[in-house]
């Protein structure tokens, strides 16, 4: 089952509405679910729908923390709609992975720093 994963993405609506047209569910990660691995949040974290207004009903607020959007199980041609959607929209996400055997075991603070350690390899890279 295709799902997206948000850990404190501020403009959450955008991204579920735009993911629930191609049928992905999305479910919002609290820092209280931050210890569970990613395996284990892709499989229990709730879905999280809008109301009849758009809106999504009580949440965590996203903050400007950084923010994560994991694709699981999610396709290709999916994945290229979804983030055309968040480039168009303008929504900042700090992030963005893909759930793999490797970091499926990782939690969210694990995968941060994964993600911020490749980051900073990139730039180095690109310095030179």
């Amino acid at each position: 089952m295709e799902r997206i994963l948000l850990y404190n993405v501020s403009d959450c609506a955008d991204i579920i509405k735009a993911a629930s047209n191609m049928r992905i569910s999305c479910g919002l990660v609290r820092d209280s679910d931050a210890d569970m691995t990613i395996g284990e949040l892709a499989k229990s974290v709730p879905i999280q729908h809008l109301n009849d207004d758009g809106a999504i009903g009580a949440t965590d607020k996203g903050t400007e923390k950084e923010s994560l959007l994991i694709f699981c199980d999610v396709t290709e041609k999916h994945m290229d709609k979804i983030l055309f959607e968040i480039r168009r929209r303008g929504i900042k996400v700090t992030f963005k992975a893909v759930l793999t055997p490797t970091n499926s075991k990782w939690n969210i603070r694990r995968l941060l720093m994964e993600m911020r350690r490749e980051q900073l390899e990139y730039m180095r890279m690109n310095m030179k």
